[in-house]
């Protein structure tokens, strides 16, 4: 069924199921998702499948891509809040890619941590 995860309905059989499908099977199916450009995707697999070293790369992906949303949205999986060296580093691939309102988000966020940090604190550290 993981040849089949590009269709949507196959997605959701593979998601939705009642017995949940074996994790390895959902890995392979949220890799081969990842692989073709469907990452938010990949995550709902990482997620069901409890696989939190596959979900901590895409958001190490989504940095170097400069993908604030998904960044965001890894992170919350993650159940952790960003640091500052990630935010700054994605803010500058998102600048470099042409993706300024990922660099501003990225940029907002780095601001509102550092003004919530006591004095001298590093939010990120």
């Amino acid at each position: 069924m993981a040849d089949d995860v590009l269709f949507w309905k196959a997605r959701r059989a593979l998601i939705d199921l009642k017995k949940p499908a074996p994790a390895e099977t959902l890995l392979q199916a949220g890799s081969r998702l990842a692989a073709e450009g469907y990452h938010v995707d990949a995550l709902d697999f990482y997620k069901k499948a409890g696989n939190a070293d596959k979900i901590a790369e895409t958001a190490s992906q989504a940095v170097a891509e400069g993908d604030f949303f998904l960044f965001s949205l890894a992170l919350q999986l993650l159940g952790r809040e960003p640091q500052a060296g990630e935010l700054m580093e994605l803010a500058a691939n998102a600048r470099g890619r042409g993706l300024l309102s990922y660099e501003k988000k990225a940029m907002e966020l780095l601001e509102k941590d550092s003004a919530a940090a006591p004095d001298g604190a590093d939010p990120g550290a």
